[in-house]
């Protein structure tokens, strides 16, 4: 959009008018892509139930929303996650992530593409590697800072980012991916990626 504009939301996805007039906002402004965190609440609430995806993404599965105001188990939550994934014709998936990786056997006719962390002592073959993926050697790792070299189309890039973490990696990986397979240029990726902020102080644990 021509200027920075936030909402004042307390939702990691908001209700499904305000998405509606947000992107009518920004197809007015001349935006051709948005980029929305779905979450399963989002999903069981039929918040984006109007919503045509291009492409949808998926990182990690964990017990976090696992309470009797959320999801009451596991396989109801993660049902939850994958149905944004079954309405997509294009999907990523980490596959360093065990239960993500079940996708592969239940997205029966999708584009399926992947992202990972290649470890060195994985004895992997060269021709089944992620469509992005970074191999563990070349990651540093730094309080403020987080650089590693890409593999993209079988190209490496340099990326840098102002955000410390392991899981930044991972949501990184999959950022490159999808704007890749959207056809982004590799320049506007890598710059994309150095140039994002967090806004809130990030504290560090060596624990």
């Amino acid at each position: 959009m021509g200027e920075e504009k936030k909402l004042n939301n307390t939702r990691t996805t908001p209700e499904s008018y305000e998405i509606q007039k947000f992107m009518a906002d920004l197809v007015e402004e001349g935006c051709t892509h948005v980029v929305l965190e779905v979450s399963s609440q989002a999903m069981i609430t039929n918040r984006v139930d109007d919503i045509k995806f291009d492409i949808a993404g998926f990182t990690n599965f964990s017990e976090d929303h696992i309470s009797k105001y959320e999801h009451h188990s596991l396989e109801e939550y993660f049902e939850a996650k994958i149905e944004l994934l079954k309405r997509s014709p294009k999907v990523v998936i980490n596959w360093d992530d065990e239960k993500v990786k079940e996708c592969y056997n239940l997205l029966n006719g999708k584009e399926i593409h992947d992202t990972g962390i290649i470890r060195e002592s994985e004895n992997i073959n060269e021709t089944h590697l992620p469509y992005v993926y970074v191999r563990e050697e070349e990651i540093i790792l730094t309080e403020k800072k987080t650089r590693y070299m890409a593999n993209i189309d079988k190209e490496k890039q340099e990326i840098t980012l102002k955000l410390p973490g392991k899981f930044n990696i991972y949501n990184s990986l999959m950022a490159i991916a999808v704007t890749n397979i959207l056809g982004v240029d590799k320049e506007y990726i890598v710059k994309g990626l150095s140039d994002t902020k967090v806004l809130r102080k990030i504290r560090t644990s060596t624990k």
